[in-house]
């Protein structure tokens, strides 16, 4: 883990950009720059305490597409897309008070139905649920400070 410096994945950036197995960050979109901040920083199948969700994951196991097409998902309940298009900070997004587990399946059918994005639950609720979340999560401080920026106006610009 001492290894991965800033410079040390700066530097890294460059060679694989360099070699082509990168596209350079100036190339991508600034959705592509923000589905990639909002992805999970953890497992979160540990942080799930839900039990009809501990159930299904229990049932089913998890999704791979070798050994288990049939498993279980993690899904973002306020979506990437809208938290996109709302400027909403991707920490925000990747708290566990975001994460369900859905079967692969219904996650396909959210995915089919991108041009008619129905979220498992609104911001207000998500801001709620973080407020008020018992467990510990690594980055609670600063997602507490994140939604205080939102709410006060502030929104998602890319870097």
């Amino acid at each position: 883990k001492k290894k991965f410096t800033p410079a040390f994945l700066k530097n890294q950036r460059k060679i694989f950009e360099e070699k082509g197995y990168w596209i350079p960050l100036k190339d991508k979109t600034d959705y592509e720059i923000y589905t990639k901040e909002s992805n999970w920083i953890e497992r979160m199948w540990d942080l799930i305490t839900d039990e009809k969700q501990l159930s299904l994951l229990q049932e089913k196991g998890i999704f791979n597409a070798f050994t288990n097409s049939y498993g279980v998902v993690r899904d973002h309940m306020f979506s990437r897309i809208s938290g996109f298009q709302k400027g909403i900070f991707p920490e925000i997004l990747r708290h566990p008070c975001n994460c369900q587990i859905i079967t692969t399946s219904e996650n396909v059918s959210k995915s089919r139905a991108k041009d008619s994005i129905v979220d498992s639950q609104s911001i207000e609720e998500l801001i709620l649920k973080i407020k008020q979340f018992p467990g510990s999560w690594k980055e609670q401080n600063v997602v507490l400070k994140k939604i205080k920026e939102y709410e006060e106006g502030k929104r998602w610009i890319r870097n």
